[in-house]
């Protein structure tokens, strides 16, 4: 089977974060349990797609920083405005949960590019 093309493998880690961003949203909209979850684990999956990210990222650590910033925020991005459009946070939720996505997105891909080059036993 030949290798996916180098925007699938971009896209495939934004797609998995958006969608269990999106997921978390939801859940949360009708569970007040979730809702006391939402920072902590919303960030936690832009670290996910961070980590997912760099492991089909090329150069070093850089790169992998950057994709993973990129697939951790977009996801953020749009579950906080999936968020917001619900009613359940403000307005000033959606940068605040944007960049810290971004931010766990970078570091899961500085994480994801060290867990890439460890040698299989």
């Amino acid at each position: 089977m030949p290798d996916p093309s180098p925007s699938m493998t971009r896209l495939r880690p934004i797609a998995v974060g958006t969608v269990l961003q999106l997921a978390l949203v939801f859940a949360a909209h009708y569970s007040a349990l979730v809702v006391q979850l939402l920072p902590l684990v919303g960030t936690g999956i832009g670290g996910l797609a961070g980590v997912l990210a760099s492991l089909g990222a090329h150069g070093g650590a850089g790169p992998a920083a950057k994709q993973g910033a990129l697939a951790g925020g977009i996801g953020g991005l749009i579950g906080t405005v999936a968020s917001y459009l619900l009613g359940d946070i403000p307005a000033f939720t959606i940068g605040v949960g944007t960049v810290a996505s971004a931010v766990a997105g970078a570091l899961g891909g500085l994480v994801g590019r060290v867990i890439g080059e460890r040698p299989v036993a």
